[in-house]
């Protein structure tokens, strides 16, 4: 089993590597004057957060989109569930909405204009 320590240590490591890499095989006049070890060093730890996030966050969406159809109508539920204490919650009868198909037979087709105040 891997530890904790452990766990901070190896990302810590591979970018440190990773900014000495940079630092000495890149050639001087591709680095900036103001380029030093140390932002190197920061660069490389956000980027390597970043592509973590990012492969995290296009998991989640993958998800998503795998089963939008429900994901959608889970959406749409827990918008009416949200709104049907509203007035016009209550004219449409949301509560009474339980799944998309309850919504298309029961709730009007509209547009814009049909939320704006009177």
């Amino acid at each position: 089993a891997i530890g904790g320590g452990t766990i901070l240590t190896l990302p810590i490591l591979a970018s440190l590597t990773y900014t000495t890499y940079q630092y000495t095989t890149t050639p001087n006049d591709q680095i900036s004057k103001l380029h030093t070890p140390k932002s190197i060093y920061y660069q490389s730890l956000t980027n390597l957060i970043m592509t973590q996030l990012g492969q995290r966050s296009n998991k989640t969406f993958q998800s998503s989109c795998a089963n939008a159809a429900s994901e959608n109508e889970a959406l749409l539920l827990s918008i009416c569930k949200k709104h049907e204490s509203t007035e016009y919650g209550k004219q449409q009868n949301l509560k009474s909405i339980t799944s998309r198909n309850d919504f298309r037979k029961h709730h009007p087709l509209t547009n814009h204009d049909h939320y704006q105040p009177n």
